[in-house]
């Protein structure tokens, strides 16, 4: 049963646990009152190989990984993850739920901890394990730099380490947006972004995957749960992509992540830059890199072969 809540996501699930298809999902509140939905996705295997802290991309959210999530625990890890703010059916920061929006990844690097810290390490069994996404996988990294010993590896598909789009183009948005906060639009749209329609979704415009029948899955999901869905991005969460990026890969920032590192790039990514991940492969102490040529930016909801490629990867 859905309810309405304020400013805040459009929809949310009024019971605060609850289970489905093998997962058990419920919220938790943060410092600052954000609502955090959580999902958690048990093995039945033996032995027990750990536990993976998946995190998602931009736009997406707990059910579009459920696949993923069986993944994982058909080869016998727990799986824990949760909605970014913003996005999934955690808290939306503004009245028009659609809207992407942040004030600076400050904030969901607290989030991040916040639910490691009371869900995570006080009930999963180690050892850890992270598995992250586009904007999960950044966001992944910088936990990393604080955080070093907490995860055995990381793996991190299509990570966003810079945007892809020419150097000139880019420098030309940075000013625009740094511009647009600065006049008091950063809770607007940026040109050419709004609302998402899932109805008007088209397969064959998709930069995302080149699999129909999962393309079509995350769409039903959308429009079963129009909570879900999310629009475009504002001036003020694309300065405050532009900012950590800059942080991101500050001298001497990569340099202390001591964990092991798996980066997987999309070979079609038109979404996230490759070249800035096999830059960032040669900064960082313990990292590898691999490949998939065919692959668009969302590899784990990519075509049967490319996903056979990516588990034979890491497995």
């Amino acid at each position: 049963m859905l309810k309405k809540e304020r400013s805040f996501s459009k929809y949310i699930y009024e019971s605060s646990e609850y289970a489905m298809n093998n997962a058990t999902f419920g919220y938790v509140s943060t410092t600052r009152d954000i609502k955090l939905r959580w999902g958690i996705w048990k093995t039945m295997l033996q032995p027990h190989r750990g536990t993976v802290l998946l995190l998602a991309g931009r736009g997406e959210f707990l059910e579009k990984y459920h696949e993923t999530a069986t993944d994982l625990t058909g080869r016998g890890f727990d799986v824990y993850s949760f909605d970014w703010r913003g996005q999934g059916l955690s808290s939306r920061m503004l009245v028009n739920p659609q809207k992407g929006y942040v004030e600076t990844y400050d904030d969901y690097l607290q989030d991040l901890n916040h639910f490691i810290q009371t869900n995570m390490t006080p009930n999963a069994r180690p050892p850890y394990y992270l598995l992250a996404h586009s904007m999960g996988g950044h966001l992944g990294l910088r936990y990393l730099h604080d955080h070093c010993d907490l995860f055995k590896q990381t793996i991190l598909t299509a990570p966003l380490i810079d945007i892809a789009m020419p150097l000139l183009l880019k420098t030309a948005l940075k000013a625009y947006v740094r511009g647009a906060v600065a006049l008091g639009f950063g809770a607007h749209y940026v040109p050419g972004a709004g609302d998402s329609n899932p109805q008007e979704n088209i397969f064959e415009n998709n930069k995302l995957t080149s699999d129909r029948r999962r393309f079509e899955r995350t769409n039903r999901q959308l429009i079963e749960t129009p909570g879900l869905a999310l629009g475009g991005v504002t001036h003020k969460w694309l300065r405050a992509t532009f900012l950590s990026i800059d942080r991101l890969l500050r001298t001497g920032f990569p340099e202390k992540m001591e964990t092991p590192i798996l980066m997987v790039a999309a070979g079609k990514d038109c979404v996230v830059s490759n070249k800035a991940q096999e830059n960032l492969k040669t900064r960082l102490p313990h990292c590898q890199l691999a490949a998939l040529e065919n692959a668009k930016h969302e590899i784990l909801v990519e075509a049967d072969d490319i996903r056979e490629r990516f588990w034979k990867i890491f497995d």
